[in-house]
């Protein structure tokens, strides 16, 4: 995997999937036909006025370079429908070997991290347990690391030849 760094401040999962595809971001853009800077939200600051790129327009794109998209969750929760307030009844799924599989998927494999920082949405690439991160970073995955930078992982997308 070649490191690529965002071309747009709402462009990392933009980047990181390019990554996890090994083609350019100039190509995904191409393929999407869009590169995410049209403003739809006229009464939100930047970059969140902007389109950006929902996971589901990157998947569609894999599926045609003849790849799979696989989301593994850290921390899924479920709750019934008519819940008016899902934060108490929230119930985690398998939360004890959740982590130790996310870190294993993380070693093995190859794909798209996203999660939180502190203020907005991010997403970066890794495999085998190297995170390439839009913003210029590369380094080892731990949670531990991922923290430290202010990166907060809540979902894997496993990307996968298919056939």
């Amino acid at each position: 995997m070649r490191l690529q760094t965002k071309p747009y401040r709402w462009s990392c999962i933009l980047a990181a999937f390019a990554m996890a595809l090994d083609v350019s971001i100039a190509d995904l853009i191409t393929l999407l036909r869009h590169d995410g800077s049209e403003t739809i939200f006229p009464g939100l600051p930047e970059p969140a006025c902007r389109r950006g790129f929902h996971v589901q327009e990157l998947i569609h794109v894999a599926l045609c370079l003849n790849r799979s998209v696989t989301p593994y969750e850290l921390m899924p929760a479920i709750a019934p429908t008519y819940t008016p307030n899902f934060g108490p009844t929230q119930h985690a799924i398998g939360s004890t070997h959740r982590k130790a599989f996310f870190e294993h998927l993380i070693d093995n494999r190859r794909g798209v991290i996203t999660g939180r920082t502190l203020t907005t949405h991010h997403a970066v690439a890794f495999e085998k347990g190297v995170i390439y991160d839009p913003d210029g970073w590369q380094f080892p995955f731990s949670f531990e690391s991922c923290e430290k930078r202010g990166f907060f992982a809540q979902c894997a997308w496993i990307v996968s030849p298919i056939g």
